[in-house]
């Protein structure tokens, strides 16, 4: 039989519950039992000691009772009573009474020879010989419990010595009743607390594992929604504090995060369709006019020749955006960059050269400044891309203008700034320029792509690109983390 999660959690808090009982009864009763029989027997030993006092002043002729005032004793169960077997004004009476009302146990006198000084006393049926002649041999008070009366008692003796140097054993019996009734007392308050908290447990634990049971169906047929019916789905929000409340939010952000990437997937199909659709059709439009120039009579060959080169032209813009498409794929795969000490500079040195013939062609003036050597941690492909991206930007852009190329450095990392002295960015583009397939007015034929490439590669190797809004152009910083010379 298969058991869901309530009643797994129900049966874990019942079983926790009942362990917790058991546990508090084999610790607490045992143990509570023995305190108190010991500390019974200590106190009645040394009340015991404490009250021999009124022996001491007692003299052996004290402890004869005229044998005619002698009558039968009460039986043991009236114990508390005074000794009726003895006169009321001799000393021995006093001094007995004075005992039981100091120890609250029952005193039994006994001489030397362990012989009964309390006649028609009722008492030596319970008498202790062996812890008498201990008493007699050694000093000091010594104790002994009886389990097996009924009820059970706790016995202590002590020999004491009177004013003529005589020697009498006191010995005090008192019952540990109190005892076990206290401990049945606490044993049934545990019992009571270990119902209720059975009880609890069991009521506490059905309403709870109900509750987070209902939310976690609610979890689980949103899933099955959002399998079913694809991101658009809507997904019940969470306002709790609680690890459901949390798994639910998760949810709810992995929702939204599929959401925002099959949008922008559509728009990457669809804006990729058309960029591609456009140079696709130009070529084959170039291709049907080459070869009808080469198969007229006589053939057209200016015409083929510059159909060709507009021809070669369309392709490597294909080429271009393929390049580029196939950049936004493995950043979107997420797979890690390349990390090792890449000293800026050199890059940077090395991808400007790679703009000396275009900007001869173009007769524009861009310098290079660099401020010392530069290393950062990343991949030196990724960090050449980006300054061949902005550079080629820069000089797309900025309508003849200057171009600037600076390496130095942040207050906190390296930095290349790629700026210009055109007509800048408006300022309702300056954060949409880094979106895929974003163009401004003057984009000419670019695809859009190239800012968006540069960042994402940016932040993939933990630093970011971003648009100065206060320079006078076109002002675009590169950050990355500072790395140690190789």
């Amino acid at each position: 039989m298969r058991i869901g999660l309530r009643g797994r959690f129900v049966a874990v808090l019942v079983g926790v519950a009942a362990l917790t009982l058991a546990v508090a009864a084999v610790t607490l009763l045992s143990p509570l039992d023995a305190r108190l029989r010991a500390d019974a027997v200590r106190t009645l030993s040394s009340e015991l000691r404490d009250g021999r006092g009124a022996l001491t002043p007692l003299r052996a002729a004290d402890l004869r009772a005229p044998s005619r005032q002698a009558s039968p004793g009460p039986t043991r169960g009236r114990r508390s009573g005074p000794p009726t077997g003895l006169p009321r004004d001799v000393p021995l009476r006093r001094a007995i009474r004075s005992l039981r009302r100091r120890t609250l146990a029952e005193i039994e006198l006994f001489d030397g020879r362990g012989r009964s000084l309390l006649p028609g006393e009722g008492g030596e049926q319970d008498v202790d010989r062996d812890l008498i002649r201990t008493a007699l041999r050694v000093p000091g008070v010594h104790t002994r419990t009886h389990e097996s009366r009924h009820p059970p008692e706790a016995v202590a003796a002590l020999a004491v010595q009177l004013r003529d140097g005589s020697t009498v054993v006191a010995q005090a019996t008192q019952s540990l009743r109190s005892v076990d009734n206290a401990v049945d007392v606490v044993a049934r308050a545990v019992v009571l607390a270990g119902i209720a908290g059975l009880v609890g447990a069991l009521l506490v634990g059905t309403l709870l594992a109900g509750r987070i049971v209902r939310r976690l169906r609610r979890l689980r047929a949103t899933a099955l929604r959002v399998a079913r019916d694809g991101p658009a789905a809507e997904m019940p929000s969470e306002t709790g504090t609680d690890e459901v409340a949390d798994l639910s939010r998760a949810f709810a952000t992995m929702q939204r995060r599929l959401r925002e990437q099959e949008e922008a997937r559509k728009a990457f199909v669809a804006t990729a369709s058309h960029e591609l659709r456009t140079p696709l059709s130009s070529l084959r439009l170039m291709l049907d006019m080459l070869r009808g120039d080469l198969e007229a009579q006589p053939p057209a060959l200016a015409d083929a020749r510059d159909q060709a080169a507009r021809a070669e032209t369309q392709t490597e813009r294909l080429s271009t955006l393929a390049d580029q498409l196939l950049q936004l794929s493995r950043v979107d795969a997420g797979l890690p960059p390349r990390t090792e000490p890449v000293q800026v500079d050199e890059v940077v040195r090395s991808v400007v050269a790679e703009f000396d013939v275009r900007i001869a062609d173009e007769r524009r003036d861009v310098t290079l400044t660099i401020d010392g050597e530069r290393w950062v941690d990343g991949d030196p492909g990724a960090v050449a891309q980006i300054v061949r991206i902005l550079v080629d930007n820069a000089l797309r852009h900025a309508r003849g203008a200057p171009v600037r190329v600076v390496v130095g450095a942040t207050a906190s990392a390296p930095a290349l700034r790629v700026e210009d002295d055109g007509p800048g960015v408006p300022a309702a583009q300056r954060e949409s320029i880094f979106l895929r397939f974003a163009r401004g007015q003057d984009a000419g034929e670019g695809f859009g792509l190239g800012l968006a490439i540069a960042r994402e590669l940016a932040r993939s190797m933990g630093g970011e690109l971003t648009l100065d809004p206060a320079a006078p152009g076109a002002r675009f910083v590169l950050t990355l983390p500072e790395g140690a010379p190789r």
